[in-house]
């Protein structure tokens, strides 16, 4: 059963309508309880991690890494096929409308890392998605003002749902003992979206298309299969309706890319490069251990040996499989009318990142602001008109003994003051934001999202745990970022509406961990964001079947 703890706000009747809920309510009652033995064994590995141990390729399947088989990948799948640009930005009626205007390929709508998910926010986003899955683009906001699309041929719309450890907590799911669980975020917004859009979609000539995210390891590809079957076979759809691109953000997914596309063989069309994400679980699994140390971001780039070994791996691995590779997002802000540009350097510096991506054999890729689809369009269009000049992207064997090495070895590279600085900053930016409800931000000429923030926080913990070097020589202790902070703040223009003080306490609580941090976006959510009210449902709905009215 489910209840609907959020205000009862417009477009709530229309989305958590009475046929939606009992389907979220079958969804939990089939995968709640093993999505927590996943999230159990997710934690399990971590600890094994931080005591020595290190992913490797795992000598139980190397049959199927071995094997001769081949994924789904775009047969059956229309609007998949070319995927040059992909345009990810968070499902709010502006950006979607923008991002429905633009002339990208695919529309990455993004629950996840661009959204900070409070309850109307969501609420919005699942309405935005109704809509533009029947055709209707034009999105209106909270405060009533519409944002229109007028492009006949808008990008294909990919969904990139909340991952595994969220939850929902304006939704409660009671089992079948009476217990109550907050909703899972993936099941809700998966839920939704399939149940709403798929025959819409699929009478315009598209389908139900998801991004995966955060997925760790064939185990979770699995659940994901099982979770497709079953919504195909209740909805009454062909197997393989669904299709999905899956992300490898982490360091235990790249040993496992065979084995993930293979439990999803029937439904997934390619896997995604999750840079950040990726160098934030380098630092989360291995972040006190020797070796580890990761340089400030402007130091890691596309051809940074241990990234090269990462998406040589992707690459060859998809393309083995008859699989799409797409490469990683690159946030620059090139030109804007309204958010600050980067520097005018960095529209050459994408540039030839995305000519590499091209030679590495990427098929296309992902960017966070539309000022860059003409920069992608004329990257991919050199390179692939030189592509007879190109080589073909060499097979990556998983037995060498060096690729092991090759993946887990993190250059050495600077640290400086303004680079601590710059991670201080971000973190203090996008947090306030976020916790305003803002969860793609603009700021320093680039598109900040979760992930990135993360990145920066998580840093900001290793460097100091391990006390590097900086580029001056001098220690950076607690003491000394503390002092960065401290001024850093006392520089902001400040309002009684901001998230300062917060942002700095988030930032506060990564430097006095002793193991990784928790990430600020579950923490945050709890503390910040979750509505503590009784809801306010609609009478005709308070009795219906898998609807009740919170107490």
């Amino acid at each position: 059963m489910f209840t609907v703890n959020g205000p009862h706000i417009s477009g709530v009747d229309n989305i958590f309508t009475p046929a939606a809920c009992d389907f979220l309510d079958e969804l939990h009652r089939v995968f709640y309880a093993r999505r927590r033995e996943l999230l159990a064994a997710r934690n399990a590995s971590r600890g094994g991690f931080e005591n020595g141990d290190l992913p490797t390729f795992d000598p139980a399947t190397s049959d199927i890494r071995s094997g001769d088989w081949k994924v789904v990948g775009t047969s059956g799948a229309p609007g998949l096929k070319r995927r040059v640009v992909e345009l990810a930005t968070p499902v709010e009626p502006r950006e979607a409308a923008k991002s429905c205007n633009s002339d990208a390929d695919v529309w990455m709508a993004d629950l996840e890392d661009g959204m900070a998910p409070t309850w109307s926010n969501m609420v919005t986003a699942h309405e935005c998605l109704m809509r533009a899955a029947r055709g209707d683009f034009a999105f209106q906001s909270r405060s009533g003002k519409t944002f229109k699309a007028r492009n006949p041929h808008p990008p294909t719309m990919v969904l990139r749902p909340r991952g595994w450890n969220l939850t929902e907590d304006h939704l409660t799911w009671t089992d079948t003992t009476g217990r109550a669980h907050p909703a899972s975020a993936t099941l809700v917004d998966f839920g939704l979206f399939v149940f709403h859009n798929s025959r819409p979609l699929l009478k315009r000539n598209h389908g139900p298309y998801f991004y995966l995210p955060k997925v760790e390891n064939r185990h979770e590809a699995r659940l994901w299969n099982s979770l497709f079957e079953h919504a195909q076979e209740t909805l009454g759809f062909d197997r393989g309706t669904i299709r999905a691109t899956v992300l490898i953000e982490s360091v235990t997914a790249a040993f496992q890319m065979d084995e993930i596309l293979y439990e999803l063989r029937d439904h997934v069309v390619g896997l995604a490069a999750g840079r950040w994400d990726y160098v934030g679980s380098l630092v989360t699994h291995f972040g006190l251990r020797d070796g580890f140390t990761v340089p400030q971001r402007d130091e890691i780039r596309s051809d940074s040996p241990f990234i090269r070994a990462f998406t040589d791996l992707l690459v060859s691995t998809c393309h083995r499989r008859g699989a799409q590779a797409l490469g990683g997002l690159s946030t620059a802000v090139v030109e804007s009318a309204h958010l600050p540009v980067a520097e005018p350097h960095e529209r050459e510096r994408v540039y030839e990142d995305k000519l590499a991506e091209v030679s590495a054999g990427f098929d296309g890729t992902w960017i966070a602001h539309r000022s860059l689809i003409d920069v992608v369009r004329a990257a991919y269009g050199k390179a692939r008109a030189d592509r007879a000049s190109v080589p073909a992207a060499e097979v990556v064997a998983t037995d060498r003994v060096d690729l092991t090495e090759q993946l887990l070895t993190v250059p050495t590279g600077v640290i400086s003051e303004e680079g601590v600085r710059w991670n201080l900053r971000v973190c203090l930016h996008y947090i306030n934001a976020w916790l305003r409800g803002v969860g793609s931000v603009g700021y320093d000429g680039y598109v900040e999202d979760a992930s990135t923030a993360e990145l920066a926080r998580l840093q900001l913990w290793q460097w100091t745990r391990q006390g590097v070097t900086l580029e001056d020589g001098r220690m950076l202790s607690q003491a000394l970022v503390t002092r960065f902070l401290v001024e850093e703040l006392a520089v902001l223009p400040r309002t009684n509406a901001d998230h300062f003080d917060e942002a700095e306490d988030f930032i506060h609580s990564a430097l006095r961990s002793e193991g990784a941090p928790e990430p600020f976006y579950p923490v945050a959510y709890r503390d910040h964001m979750v509505f503590r009210g009784a809801s306010v449902l609609n009478p005709s709905r308070a009795n219906a079947p898998g609807v009740s009215r919170a107490a």
